[in-house]
């Protein structure tokens, strides 16, 4: 049942320490199966960016997620730098806690449909611990999430001013150069 959800995509790189669950909201009356589903996935932590009124996170917080919600940004649009620099900080801490060299860990994020604000934090975050190209990370995103990306992110992912420069993040996490 609960694994068997269809609107999903799991996009991971070899190079990056985290996995990225994208989906869409659950429904307030199948949370119960939501975290049959990232249990499944091995989900330790779940970027919620719709409005908390969608559902309570209460199940899946009592079933051992930790369910971010500060990270939210208006559907259809980029992220502000205030969403950014909370959700890059949420990743790095959630790595210095948790993560292994021998280990990934899976986050997930979900917006309403999965398509816009998720991937978009999801590229955000593949980009900031790999040396993909905005380009190979969308493309990557899209054979995961058919439909993934509106006009406005998709410019906005592949301007790449946003970026943080590789160097600087992933020298500080991985200590390379």
């Amino acid at each position: 049942m609960s694994n068997q959800r269809k609107n999903f995509g799991l996009v991971e790189d070899q190079a990056c320490p985290i996995r990225f669950l994208i989906t869409d909201c659950p429904q307030p009356t199948n949370t119960a199966d939501y975290l049959d589903f990232l249990k499944g996935h091995q989900v330790c932590t779940l970027f919620r960016l719709c409005e908390p009124s969608a559902y309570d996170p209460s199940t899946l917080i009592q079933g051992g997620i930790d369910v971010v919600d500060d990270c939210r940004f208006e559907d259809g649009k980029t992220p502000p730098a205030d969403a950014l620099q909370t959700y890059r900080q949420k990743l790095k801490d959630l790595l210095d806690a948790v993560h292994d060299d021998k280990n990934k860990i899976t986050v997930a994020l979900h917006c309403i449909s999965g398509v816009g604000r998720a991937p978009v934090l999801a590229a955000v975050g593949i980009l900031d611990y790999t040396k993909l190209s905005p380009d190979e990370v969308v493309d990557r995103i899209r054979k995961a999430r058919r439909g993934a990306f509106n006009k406005l992110q998709l410019n906005w992912l592949l301007d790449e001013k946003y970026i943080i420069p590789k160097k600087s993040l992933f020298a500080k996490i991985f200590k390379r150069n």
